[in-house]
């Protein structure tokens, strides 16, 4: 199954300055009259249609529109006469887009006996746009032409005529079409200008002056020459005087030709475009904290476009360390089938920003657009919008019950305005194989599970100044394992009796306040992990205690030795005894063991255990996962190096056996 037929477009002006034109249409109210409209099958096999198209008419044969109904399609759109007689070049400009599948073609014919013999011009098989046809050799000088546009196909996507008009071009005429410009330029760098021309003159462009003004300051113009661009043709320009930046804001560039072929162009009413771009800086304000952006992408394993997507999203952010944004997917239930971690939650997420086509992605709760428009500079300008929201969170899942315990603070440091605001929490799973589909991805990564209490979040009644987020939010999955045959509603993994977590030790959490009438993220955060599920994190316990924010608070022990674990990490569990044992070991027989040594933890490639006994006995050491399964064994008497770079992340626990008897143990993460 294709995707369903979805259409924007923009409506092309043309000029009024050519030469001569003899005849034009842009179906902006109806198909006219005048036009023949044939189906030249026998068993309605369909004809061409008009659409509004917000305002802005199309003619369209809609070939997905007519289904899968194994009924072959070819249909005509026939102009009236035209009247070329005064003219002995001619050309034809068909403005649209042919959208091909499969065995769909488009063909353009060309009659100067009112139609009773035809000569094909110009044959379509692949994905097209604006096409310029010079007609000459059939019009000129005729003043009995027509034009047939024929489209064949059968369930093969479609064909769009925007404006159609037959013309004698000026000799030179240059069109700038775009800029495409950095949308966000750091202060203390600088950018470059390109974009594209076309030729719209009979006589190729060979040399023209490239400008470009920003916010009104003189012309920077430069001599491009050795070009050679005919009708209809494209060239990307390239302005190669870079602008530097001297204030932030948003700026305005005018990027114009002139100077064509050494002469002036005939309609110099296209020859200038412009653009918006924004400066910005980095350093963060008095007052303001750093931003860590939210990147919400929505996606799915049918969805063919989204594997770009995603690699972009991926290879830009990937190398970032972790704490410099905060990223979702929420997988989606179309196109066709959908994908089997659709849920009615990330289903919800996607309208409650209106988006109806994917792939697309979410910039706190601003920039919409496909993730595969995301940028580095992008990324870098999201980061230096300031926050006045300071916001973290810690997170303690149960391996056995599969409940979380998420604990949220946060303050706001200025006086947000009265709004409907919302703390969002999502558990995600790292990474996800078993929805794999048709779009050529093979893994999934930070795929939500859950949003807790739901996608509607917990309202926050107030975020004036110095007012606290202090919430505790519980969930338990349900059930057990489900993998949905797809992402259709009948099929939807139900949350309340049933689950789609691979892995629970590959969960994470991630947590956002934003307003939910204007859709704006004011500060996104990972939520730390918390193993002993006392509201702080083990990063502050490992530094110094549990309660760091609590002084009459007792600090963790978790060895029960009477030292804090920020001591023990310091200097072993007995500050004075730098041979008593460190802060996650556990000495099962202190007669046997002699060193009992686990480094780096956190492991992320390599994790290495040094182990003697008093006596060097042969001993096993085994990586177990939380749930009892042994992931690897070494046998040694001395040193056991594990390779951690392939094993899902999470909490393992190393364990060292002797005669049946387990001697020692050690907690690690593994990420």
């Amino acid at each position: 199954m294709k995707k369903h037929f979805l259409l924007v477009f923009g409506l092309i002006l043309f000029s009024s300055l050519s030469a001569q034109t003899y005849f034009e249409e842009t179906f902006d109210t109806a198909i006219p009259a005048t036009w023949q409209n044939i189906d030249n099958t026998t068993n309605g096999g369909g004809v061409w249609e008009w659409l509004a198209n917000g305002g802005a008419g199309i003619a369209l044969f809609n070939s997905d529109g007519y289904g899968n109904d194994s009924k072959a399609e070819d249909a005509d759109l026939i102009t009236p006469t035209i009247d070329c007689s005064a003219g002995t070049v001619i050309y034809l400009n068909i403005d649209g887009f042919f959208r091909q599948y499969q065995g769909s073609t488009g063909t353009v014919s060309v009659s100067n006996d009112d139609g009773a013999t035809w000569t094909v011009v110009k044959t379509i098989t692949a994905d097209a746009g604006a096409e310029y046809i010079d007609i000459s050799a059939v019009a000129a000088s005729s003043a009995t032409v027509k034009l047939k546009l024929n489209y064949t196909g059968n369930f093969d996507y479609y064909w769009v005529i925007d404006a159609i008009k037959v013309y004698t071009p000026d000799a030179i005429d240059a069109s700038i079409l775009s800029i495409t410009n950095e949308e966000y330029v750091d202060l203390t760098g600088s950018t470059t200008f390109t974009g594209s021309i076309q030729g719209l003159g009979s006589n190729n462009i060979t040399s023209f002056d490239l400008s470009y003004s920003v916010a009104g300051a003189a012309l920077v113009t430069i001599p491009v020459s050795g070009v050679n661009i005919a009708l209809g043709g494209l060239y990307t320009y390239t302005h190669t005087t870079p602008w530097n930046p001297a204030t932030v804001g948003v700026k305005n560039v005018v990027v114009s030709v002139s100077n064509v072929n050494g002469g002036t162009d005939a309609d110099m009413t296209n020859n200038a475009t412009a653009s918006n771009f924004t400066v910005y800086t980095s350093e963060i304000p008095a007052g303001a904290v750093q931003r860590t952006p939210l990147y919400e992408v929505f996606t799915s394993s049918t969805c063919g476009p989204c594997t770009p997507g995603n690699i972009n999203f991926h290879t830009i952010l990937d190398p970032k360390p972790k704490t410099e944004f905060v990223g979702v997917k929420y997988q989606q239930n179309f196109p066709s089938t959908g994908d089997p971690y659709a849920t009615v939650e990330s289903v919800n997420r996607r309208n409650y920003y209106a988006v109806n086509s994917i792939p697309r992605m979410e910039i706190d709760g601003g920039w919409d657009d496909n993730a595969a428009s995301f940028t580095e500079n992008l990324h870098k300008y999201s980061k230096s919008i300031p926050s006045y929201l300071e916001l973290s969170a810690v997170y303690h899942i149960d391996q056995n019950t599969k409940k979380v315990t998420v604990t949220v603070n946060g303050k706001s440091l200025q006086d947000y305005a009265t709004g409907s605001y919302k703390l969002q929490v999502a558990v995600l799973e790292n990474e996800t194989s078993a929805n794999v589909k048709t779009n050529g991805e093979t893994s999934f990564e930070n795929v939500m599970k859950k949003m807790i209490p739901n996608e509607n979040g917990t309202t926050i009644s107030s975020l004036a100044m110095n007012d606290l987020i202090n919430e505790t939010l519980e969930y338990t999955f349900n059930g057990e394992y489900v993998l949905s045959a797809d992402g259709q509603t009948a099929n939807q993994i139900d949350l309340a009796t049933e689950h789609s977590v691979e892995e629970f030790t590959d969960l994470s959490v991630i947590v956002w306040v934003e307003d939910a009438t204007s859709k704006t993220v004011f500060q996104a955060a990972h939520a730390e992990v918390d193993s002993d599920n006392d509201g702080f994190s083990d990063t502050e316990e490992t530094a110094a205690g549990s309660q760091t924010n609590n002084a009459n608070s007792v600090p963790d022990d978790l060895d029960g030795d009477g030292y804090t674990n920020g001591e023990e990490t310091t200097a072993g569990s007995d500050p004075n005894d730098v041979t008593s044992t460190p802060l996650t070991v556990g000495i099962k027989n202190v007669e046997a063991v002699k060193t009992f040594n686990v480094f780096p933890n956190p492991a992320t490639d390599v994790l290495n255990v040094e182990i003697s006994t008093n006596n060097f006995d042969l001993v096993s050491v085994e990586l177990v996962d939380m749930i009892g399964k042994t992931i690897a064994t070494v046998e040694t008497n001395n040193k056991a190096v594990f390779n951690t770079s392939k094993i899902t992340k999470g909490v393992y626990l190393v364990k060292v056996v002797s005669n049946n008897a387990t001697i020692a143990t050690s907690t690690v993460v593994v990420r």
